[in-house]
Order: C-alpha cells, then sequence, then structure tokens
C-alpha cells in the first residue's frame, strides 16, 4: 500500500493549496511535518495565495505584532503569485486595518481580491479589477482641473507609480463611531444580522477606487482615528479625513494620527463643529510634514491647536472653511503674543472663533514661514491684528479671497501703501495679484476705492511690484454702483462684481 509520502509533489502542493483555503495557518502546520513537506511549502507560492486575518480579543498590541508578521511571512512566500486576503472582523479589526494593509501595500500590484468578515456574514472586494483593469479610474478630485492644487495632486499621484508598479496614493478617512462593527450589527458573532444590517455593513467597509492618475485610492471608515505607531510607512501622498457622528473630536489624536504620513503632499481635514475633548496630560506633538503643499481645514473648533502644531515650510495653498461660530471656544488665552484683547475693537458675530484662527495662522507663520501663495477664507475670519500680522508676514502671498467676514476698512485700508519701518512708503502684500471679497458687510465701497486707487499708482511708480489682474467684490452690501464704477475705472478689465 502506498503512503502519503508516496505522492508526487504537484498532487502535495494541490492538497496544500486547498488546505490554506480552510485553515488559515494551515501553511505553517504542514511545513512541521517532515523536511519534504517543509521544502515544499517554502518552495511553493500556490500555497501561501490565501492570507486570512483574525484578531484577538482585549489584544490589541499583541493582535498588531502577531498579524504584521502573517502578513510579512505570507506576502514574501505567495511571491511572485497573486494573493487573496480576508479580514475577520472581529474585536479591533476596524482599527487594525489601516496597519494590516500597510504591510501589504508592496504586493498590491499582486492583490486579487479582499473579503471582509462579520460572523457568517461575507463582502468581497475585487482589488484586481481595480488595479489592473486600464480605464476603471474615478475622475474624483478636491480642485479644479488645471489649477494649481489640482496640478499639486496629480504630481503627487504619479509618484505613485513606482517602478511600475500601482500603489495606494490616496488615503480617505471617515471617522464615524457607527462604524464600529462589533458594537451596531447584530450580536458577538454576527449569527443575528439581518439584511438590513448586511447592507449597511457594506456601506462601512473599506474600499478601493483607481484614479485617472492609474494610482488607488483608498477609503477608509473607522470609528477611532488608529495610533500611528501601528501603521507601517505606506508613501501616502494625499490625505483626506472626515469627521462625523457626534462623539467629541480629539485634535490631539488627529495631530498624532498625522506623525504616521510625513510624505503627504495634499491635506483635507473636514471635522464637526463640536468643542473638542483632549486628555489633560496628553501633549499635542508637533507634525513634521515637509512635503505638504496643500491644506484644507474646515468645520471645527480646533482650529488653533491644530495650526499651531504643524510645520509645513513647503506650504504654498492654504484653505479655511466654515470656521466662524458664535460660540465660545475655550482655553483661549494661553499668553502667546498676540492673545491679547483686538486693540482695534471692531465688531465681529464671531470673536471667539477668530481670536483661535488667528493665533493659529500666525503659530504656523512663527513655526514655519511657509511661501504661501494662496489664503482662501470660506466664512472663516480674523481680528484685524491678525489681518495684519498676515499681511505683514506672508509676504508672498498672491491670491486672497475671503466670504462672509467682518472685516472693516481698517483691513481694507492695510493695503494701501504706508510708511516701512525704514522711513520709506512700502505695500503689503507686494505680489498680491487677486483679490476677491464675497458678502463682506462692513467693509465700505468709498474705503476701497481709496486704498487700491493709492495701490496702484504705487505700483505704475515702482516697476518691481507687479498689478493686481483680478479684483472680485460681489455682495457686499456697502459697495454701491457708485463704487463699482470707480473701481472699474481704477482696474479696468481687472475688476469684476
Amino acid at each position: 500500500m502506498s503512503s502519503i509520502g508516496d505522492l508526487p509533489a504537484e498532487l502535495l502542493i494541490d492538497i496544500f493549496e486547498n488546505c490554506s483555503w480552510s485553515a488559515p495557518l494551515a501553511p505553517l502546520t504542514l511545513s512541521f511535518v517532515c523536511n519534504m513537506w517543509h521544502d515544499i511549502v517554502y518552495t511553493s507560492p500556490r500555497v501561501w495565495q490565501h492570507i486570512s486575518l483574525q484578531d484577538v480579543r482585549n489584544q490589541r498590541v499583541v493582535a498588531v505584532e502577531k498579524l504584521e508578521r502573517q502578513a510579512s511571512v505570507w506576502l514574501a512566500n505567495s511571491s511572485p503569485m497573486p494573493f487573496d486576503v480576508t479580514v475577520d472582523f472581529q474585536f479591533h479589526s476596524q482599527e487594525l486595518f489601516l496597519a494590516i494593509i500597510s504591510i501589504l501595500m508592496g504586493g498590491l500590484h499582486r492583490w486579487k481580491s479582499c473579503t471582509f468578515v462579520r460572523g457568517k456574514r461575507k463582502v468581497t472586494v475585487d482589488v484586481s479589477g481595480i488595479v489592473l483593469a486600464p480605464g476603471a479610474y474615478s475622475d474624483y478630485s478636491d480642485s479644479d482641473p488645471g489649477s494649481e492644487d489640482s496640478e499639486n495632486e496629480e504630481r503627487a499621484e504619479r509618484s505613485a507609480l513606482r517602478g511600475g508598479k500601482v500603489v495606494v496614493d490616496r488615503l480617505e478617512v471617515m471617522v464615524d463611531e457607527a462604524v464600529g462593527l462589533g458594537q451596531h450589527f447584530g450580536d458577538e458573532d454576527g449569527s443575528d444580522m439581518d439584511d438590513s444590517d448586511y447592507d449597511e455593513l457594506e456601506g462601512k467597509l473599506p474600499t478601493f477606487r483607481r484614479l485617472r492618475t492609474g494610482s488607488i485610492a483608498l477609503n477608509y471608515p473607522v470609528p477611532n482615528l488608529p495610533v500611528p505607531s501601528q501603521i507601517n510607512p505606506m508613501g501616502i501622498t494625499v490625505l483626506t479625513i472626515t469627521e462625523m457622528g457626534f462623539n467629541p473630536p480629539d485634535p490631539i489624536r488627529l495631530l498624532h494620527f498625522l506623525t504616521a504620513f510625513p510624505e503627504i503632499v495634499t491635506l483635507t481635514f473636514d471635522g464637526h463643529a463640536l468643542e473638542p475633548e483632549c486628555d489633560e496630560d496628553d501633549i499635542p506633538p508637533v507634525v513634521a510634514l515637509p512635503k505638504l503643499c496643500n491644506l484644507t481645514i474646515g468645520n471645527t473648533c480646533s482650529i488653533r491647536i491644530i495650526l499651531s502644531h504643524l510645520a509645513v515650510p513647503a506650504l504654498t495653498s492654504l484653505y479655511l472653511q466654515h470656521l466662524n461660530t458664535d460660540a465660545v471656544i475655550p482655553n483661549q488665552l494661553t499668553g502667546e503674543e498676540g492673545d491679547s484683547e483686538d486693540e482695534a475693537h471692531d465688531y465681529s458675530q464671531s470673536p471667539s472663533s477668530d481670536h483661535a484662527t488667528g493665533m493659529g495662522l500666525r503659530m504656523l507663520q512663527k513655526r514655519s514661514n511657509p511661501p504661501l501663495r494662496v489664503l482662501d477664507m470660506d466664512y472663516s475670519d480674523l481680528r484685524t491684528k491678525d489681518f495684519l500680522y498676515c499681511f505683514d508676514h506672508f509676504s508672498l502671498l498672491r491670491e486672497f479671497r475671503i466670504v462672509a467676514s467682518d472685516m472693516s476698512d481698517k483691513v481694507i485700508e492695510m493695503l494701501a501703501p504706508h510708511v516701512g519701518a525704514s522711513g520709506k512708503r512700502e505695500i503689503r502684500l507686494p505680489y498680491l495679484k487677486e483679490l476677491e471679497l464675497y458678502h463682506c458687510q462692513r467693509v465700505t465701497g468709498s474705503a476701497m476705492v481709496n486704498a487700491l486707487r493709492e495701490r496702484v499708482a504705487f505700483a505704475h511708480r515702482s516697476p518691481i511690484h507687479p498689478q493686481m489682474d483680478l479684483v472680485r467684490v460681489v455682495g457686499c452690501a456697502e459697495v454701491l454702483p457708485e463704487h463699482e464704477l470707480a473701481l472699474s475705472a481704477i482696474l479696468g478689465s481687472g475688476f469684476h462684481s
């Protein structure tokens, strides 16, 4: 009678491959049976083509280390064959997914599918169809086509094509406590999940999307931002973080998370305007993002702590969106320069958020002195003294847009020539080419006419200062038709209303 040892290696490989699908750790177990089986297992990539990852209850750190080791071993031994991944969501997997996935990113070009398991339910994503199929891309972009930001994004995404291999270049994180799968989908083993639970489950799982440049975006829903020490280098250059739900935001946890992505070129953070909740003993880290060019921050009461702890020496475009709030933001007075009350005593509907935004910009400039070219403030405002600080220190600014500001005539008058520290007449923002004001109800047309008339005349006499190409004034109640006519005479075709 023949023994199993008499079976040819080809048949054993087929058997071992089937075993690896029914028992995830089968390759390791089989390799210990005898020297011959050991050699067959470790010289047969087919045996390692199924990577099944499952975490351990109440052992978060152990789970990460175990899963990282397992993923690394399977990834190495399956090469150069394609592989399938199964992630069994049990206790920590939703937060650990990024740590797990970052190990496998180096083999993305070999990745066939990813199956997410919760109890008796499974959802499978065809990764190879996204990675390999030409034209299977998304046109989604945060920027207008042809704009400087769009070009920066495309340049960042093209850098993802390293050595001909497609990698995940964009990470889109949605923070929402509702995606805590273990708490919201059936009992502990998922046995009582109904069809509505299943449909909702599909919408709360990580997904991949191919971009027009050929790189891949990963959409990652998570109940809480992962710990950065659990994330391996991923080469992400475009990072988007969106906060949802009703839990208080934690800006310090956000800053810690950002330390895992030093390569990002574009960062977008869309929070929710709830009072932040921070551990008093947790010290905010200074986040070094040496390549960051484009930064968008919106809908947060944590603007000061975020801007104050970013080191961004290459930042060229800053977009602040919907930061105005009439609520009082706590912990404003810290004794830093500029924290005193605004000496101008100008009216504001959002004094606390104006203070926070202004102090954040001051600290950003002091820490990084970035070569800022674009400052866009959409329903975000500053105190008069903060406008003056920004106009004095962001001297390379070329585009300034602001919507729904309570700025007074004092701010517009800052754009007119003045006597500088040297005793000579000079202008602030000497490279400013585009100025756009929308729905700024306290700015008067006469102040705007006077300031811009003097500025244009000064630029005519000083050839080193460029003329402004665009001035757009829309919905400003105190700018009357006669002021628009005067501005048109001063600026010609560059004026729009």
